[in-house]
């Protein structure tokens, strides 16, 4: 039994996941579908127009994902990792996640940003300084409850590729 389509009634924080790191500027991606596992020719090809199944958003991908609460980094690492990530690493404070993605590769950081002392925005600001080039140009996506546009613009400016509000405060992605 192989991937097939994403139905229409996928989640739609998935969806919306997907939608975002399809459109950071170090993704290289290609819809792909496995109908089976028997070995024919047609197993495991990639073809224009096909939909990624849920093992194939990520694959290959380094993730750092930092937030302060251990529950929700636990949470995150499980999902990204069945999603296909080939590693995630998590970092408890936006110091510690600075240090983590100077000091290794890393191809998505994903920042809460209700932390403290540094928030999600806080941390974007920093890791995007001259001083960390070429790792400053990491693409990050920032997450967060519902958060004031201010907030969302903010987060942006400070160098964000994204900033994903979850639908209901506490929710995991």
């Amino acid at each position: 039994m192989g991937f097939s389509p994403l139905p229409s009634s996928s989640h739609p924080l998935w969806k919306t996941l997907w939608k975002n790191v399809t459109r950071m500027p170090n993704a290289s991606v290609m819809p792909y579908r496995q109908t089976s596992l028997s070995g024919s020719s047609e197993s495991g090809r990639r073809a224009q127009g096909d939909e990624f199944g849920p093992g194939d958003a990520l694959r290959d991908v380094e993730i750092l994902y930092v937030d302060d609460e251990s529950h929700r980094r636990d949470a995150m690492r499980r999902m990204l990792m069945s999603l296909g990530a080939r590693r995630v690493q998590v970092a408890e404070s936006g110091a510690e996640g600075l240090k983590v993605v100077l000091g290794t590769t890393c191809g998505l950081v994903i920042v809460e940003q209700e932390m403290k002392p540094m928030d999600g925005i806080a941390f974007v600001r920093e890791l995007r300084s001259a001083v960390n080039y070429p790792r400053a140009l990491v693409p990050a996506l920032i997450l967060s409850d519902p958060a004031s546009t201010d907030v969302i613009k903010a987060a942006l400016g400070a160098g964000a590729n994204h900033f994903l509000v979850t639908d209901q405060p506490g929710q995991t992605l």
